[in-house]
């Protein structure tokens, strides 16, 4: 993906978790799984709301507070999406170069963002929803299920880490 981060500081997701989650992780794995997943019904929740009250052609928190600032100090190719600073072809959301060039050539600086900065897209990310888990008591489980055995695999413990 030649670098592109999209604003993503870390790149080991299970530290950001375990730090929302603190609280949580030493409840038993089915408690865990049941927090996890009001965690997420929640997240999702709050940016379907956004995303459904928002009224600009991007996303606010990314496009819309990048294109206000313009100064004239980068070479711009808008034919191949690039920019001298090169923060145009790593964020893929026109920089502060392009916004100038797009100004003065009377060109849509929308257009030159990508989809995935679009109000649309943000919608369609959070538009389905996570329902949680029903407590175990009013689970309709087959009794050819209930009745299997599953243990763990045999499998020999590698000493370190």
């Amino acid at each position: 993906m030649d670098g592109r981060r999209y604003n993503v500081m870390t790149t080991n997701i299970a530290k950001s978790i375990n730090s929302v989650l603190r609280f949580a992780r030493m409840l038993p794995v089915v408690h865990l799984i049941g927090e996890i997943v009001n965690l997420l019904v929640k997240w999702f929740t709050e940016r379907r709301e956004l995303a459904l009250n928002c009224t600009t052609t991007l996303c606010p928190n990314f496009g819309e507070k990048k294109l206000r600032n313009s100064d004239m100090d980068g070479l711009v190719d808008l034919t191949n999406n690039s920019c001298s600073c090169r923060k145009f072809q790593l964020e893929q959301l026109p920089c502060k170069h392009v916004v100038a060039v797009c100004r003065f050539l009377k060109v849509n600086v929308y257009a030159k963002a990508s989809r995935y900065y679009t109000q649309k897209t943000w919608m369609d990310a959070y538009s389905d929803s996570i329902y949680p888990v029903q407590p175990h008591g009013i689970w309709d489980i087959p009794e050819d299920v209930r009745s299997r055995v599953v243990l763990p695999p045999m499998a020999r413990v590698m000493p370190g880490r």
